[in-house]
């Protein structure tokens, strides 16, 4: 456990999100060794934004794995997501397009959770994407992860997990900076009126910086 995890995508129903209805995305990583689901949420898009999100949480929850297996898809491509597992000196591998075996596992996890959560809840009473998340969550705790797995001889995940808890690699000195290596840092040339331009707005920064290239950090997670 926590050697592998494997991440991906599976399309949603339609809930409401911001007062309207909308399709959602589930973004899932699940540790390889004892199919346990790190994080898994319901999200309003598939984008690198919402991946990173995702993971975010999964590494809060269960540590560091050393490799991380994901899509070739572009929220997976996206040079952002690819510098942050490399500040976490996590390996990202990309599955080979066409190669169905290197996500087997994921499949059948989104064939347990459509046939074993999906099938049984009334989207009828369903609220909105929070509800349907903390629906999710418990489902995923009180549920999936202690019911024994035909693939771990018996085992529940959770029971297969914890075989392995002291190898896992905690967020150790990670912990403490995790929102700040979670940045997305971009190179912006600094005009002469001392300011630099991001999504169409302009941001001042000190004079000394006039006409030189500046690193901007942007907190692309803070909801506005």
């Amino acid at each position: 456990a926590g050697d592998i995890w494997y991440g991906d995508v599976m399309h949603g129903p339609k809930v409401l999100v911001g007062g309207h209805l909308r399709k959602v995305y589930l973004i899932s990583f699940m540790d390889d060794a004892s199919r346990l689901i790190t994080h898994s949420a319901f999200c309003p898009a598939e984008t690198a934004l919402e991946v990173e999100g995702v993971l975010k949480q999964a590494l809060l929850k269960r540590g560091l794995p050393i490799r991380l297996v994901i899509d070739n898809g572009a929220a997976y491509r996206a040079a952002t997501l690819q510098a942050v597992c490399a500040r976490l000196e996590v390996r990202l591998i990309y599955c080979r397009p066409y190669v169905p075996e290197g996500k087997g596992k994921l499949e059948r996890w989104h064939r347990t959770l459509r046939a074993g959560f999906l099938n049984e809840i009334d989207m009828d009473k369903v609220r909105d994407i929070h509800d349907l998340n903390a629906r999710l969550w418990a489902w995923l705790e009180e549920l999936y992860h202690k019911v024994p797995h035909s693939a771990l001889d018996g085992l529940t995940p959770i029971e297969r997990y914890r075989m392995d808890l002291v190898q896992i690699r905690p967020l150790g000195p990670f912990a403490s900076r995790l929102d700040e290596l979670f940045l997305h840092r971009y190179e912006r040339l600094v005009r002469k009126d001392c300011t630099v331009s991001y999504l169409g707005e302009r941001f001042e920064v000190p004079y000394e910086l006039m006409g030189k290239t500046d690193h901007l950090l942007v907190d692309a997670h803070r909801k506005k």
